[in-house]
């Protein structure tokens, strides 16, 4: 309205100007001429109005403040379902980045402020001045913004009216578009910029263009309700997947909500392999006859060296036109049918590209712009819970492994223990104990350091592990000790395995400070039930052996 009003003043100034302009040319020379002058006043004015509302409509281009969802004559309004997915949105960015505090803001028309959407109201204001320097830094920029209290103080004020904040929290915020204007922002409030990783602000533009997407399929309540439903499937498998599992129980559920969403012949998703030069195959869906799972294929000359290496999207109707002499997997493939289509994400874990997940089709057809946005929600979500079940087992490592020798720690050893033990008992099998100690330990320390004891220890573990089978539980006992659960065994049996044990260590060449020493090891060995049908009796019972292997003069065993 106010544009408005301001049009009007300037034509009433512009038809003065010509009343006067006309009155004097019709005083001073002949009427016929006045008529020229008239008209050619009157093309000027009319030209210099055109001109001057255009160069006023591209002044305000950047904030257009006009956001009108309409009414639907179906069973929902889209103001509802749009509501439904700024909240599901919500939803994962605090799933993703806990730690973060989100707002969204879009363009009331009425109010002619940014408002708040949703309930982030604890950290942000509810409404905004469209003059905010902050947001049209934001509309400005192709990339996420990353805003310090210090270079927006009035601004930044605005933003955080209640709150105190000081000058190590930032703001991270990218634009939200609707019918290509930009009309809002999506941002992330961070206490310590040192808290940010190298994914956030990509995640942060990810998820504002998720909701631009939502919005340019406002005027079509079926495909925004269509697309609420894809994103609710998506987000799911943040809730159902355990990252206690492994890496298939995972890909299972993300390859399951792929054949919900899109069409294609072959899914594969492929990680980086040792050298990086190669790629391993974690999990084929479909067509499997050119490679399967568990393979391994050279990066060098293939077509997703693109995506993981170079962290590039690849979509392709026509890989043999775009990509030339390049092989999907191997130089010399060949296989009954052609691939021809072909769209592939990079799987990116703890900030580093790991691989990607890539949906392919015999058809010649080229994947559309909302496959790759969703196949890109999939391979985010892949990306966090990869991450995360690689925290988890981290951590997990560090609370039941034992951190010099990486075998199990004591308290580990005696929870799989149980478990053996009643897997025992109910196939009425016996199991048997084992007890490892270092002869004369204390003279390796006193004579070359802690340090290089260390340095013994670690062998002697590595040689005991190669010396029983692997369903055999190892631990470290304490100090120079170490124990060893066999299951189905008893003590004539196992006699073998502990001379297997005793000999791979005595027979090892111990090199310290250029000396060559000699290390053994004495072995006590306990069976249950026959010794005991408890647990701390059991390992007791294969304490009071060890010491009588030692009485003997070590490098020995005695059952």
């Amino acid at each position: 309205m106010n544009f408005i009003k301001k049009n009007i003043r300037y034509i009433f100034i512009l038809l003065i100007l010509v009343a006067v302009l006309f009155f004097l040319l019709y005083y001073k020379i002949g009427f016929g001429t006045v008529y020229i002058y008239l008209i050619i006043a009157g093309i000027i004015t009319v030209s210099g109005y055109l001109l001057w509302s255009f160069l006023q409509k591209e002044k305000e281009k950047k904030i257009k403040p006009v956001l009108d969802l309409p009414n639907s004559k179906l069973n929902e309004n889209p103001r509802i379902v749009f509501n439904k997915t700024l909240k599901l949105i919500g939803e994962q960015l605090m799933t993703i980045k806990p730690s973060f505090k989100f707002a969204i803001y879009l363009i009331d028309p009425e109010s002619n402020s940014f408002v708040l959407q949703g309930d982030s109201v604890e950290y942000f204001s509810n409404s905004i001045n469209l003059k905010n320097k902050i947001f049209h830094k934001i509309f400005s920029e192709e990339q996420t913004l990353l805003v310090k209290p210090n270079e927006y103080q009035d601004e930044w004020i605005e933003f955080f009216a209640d709150i105190e904040t000081n000058n190590s929290n930032c703001l991270l915020g990218f634009k939200i578009s609707y019918n290509k204007s930009p009309i809002g922002g999506l941002f992330a409030f961070v206490d310590d910029v040192r808290r940010i990783e190298s994914d956030d602000q990509i995640i942060i533009r990810q998820f504002a263009n998720q909701v631009t997407l939502s919005l340019s399929m406002i005027d079509n309540i079926e495909s925004l309700q269509k697309h609420h439903t894809i994103q609710e499937k998506i987000n799911s498998l943040v809730n159902t997947v355990n990252i206690s599992e492994n890496k298939s129980a995972i890909y299972e559920k993300a390859v399951k909500i792929c054949q919900a969403i899109f069409k294609y012949d072959k899914l594969t998703i492929m990680v980086s392999y040792q050298d990086v030069e190669h790629a391993r195959i974690e999990f084929v869906d479909g067509y499997s006859l050119d490679i399967s799972r568990d393979e391994v294929f050279p990066l060098k000359n293939s077509i997703f060296a693109k995506a993981i290496h170079d962290n590039q999207i690849i979509n392709s109707k026509d890989i043999k036109k775009d990509f030339g002499k390049r092989c999907r997997f191997y130089e010399d493939e060949k296989t009954k049918r052609s691939i021809s289509s072909v769209l592939a994400v990079p799987l990116v874990v703890n900030q580093d590209v790991s691989g990607c997940i890539a949906l392919e089709r015999f058809e010649e057809k080229e994947y559309s712009a909302i496959n790759i946005f969703y196949l890109e929600k999939i391979a985010q979500t892949l990306n966090v819970l990869l991450q995360w079940q690689s925290e988890y087992h981290k951590m997990y490592l560090n609370t039941t492994h034992d951190n010099l020798t990486g075998l199990l720690n004591y308290r580990a050893f005696l929870n799989r223990l149980d478990i053996e033990m009643n897997r025992a008992m109910r196939a009425d099998q016996s199991l048997v104990i084992i007890i490892v100690d270092v002869d004369k330990f204390k003279r390796i320390n006193d004579t070359f350091g802690h340090q290089t004891g260390n340095v013994a220890l670690k062998k002697v573990a590595d040689l005991i592990s190669l010396s029983v089978r692997n369903i055999d539980v190892v631990a470290r006992y304490g100090g120079e000790e170490f124990i060893i659960a066999v299951s189905n065994s008893d003590k004539t049996s196992i006699e073998q395995i502990a001379d297997r044990i005793v000999n791979n260590v005595a027979n090892n060449i111990f090199i310290f400070d250029n000396q060559r020493i000699k290390i053994t090891v004495s072995l006590g060995i306990a069976e249950f039930p026959k010794d005991s049908d408890q647990i701390q009796k059991l390992i007791e019972a294969a304490d009071k052996a060890m010491y009588n292997a030692k009485e003997h003069g070590g490098n020995t065993f005695s059952a």
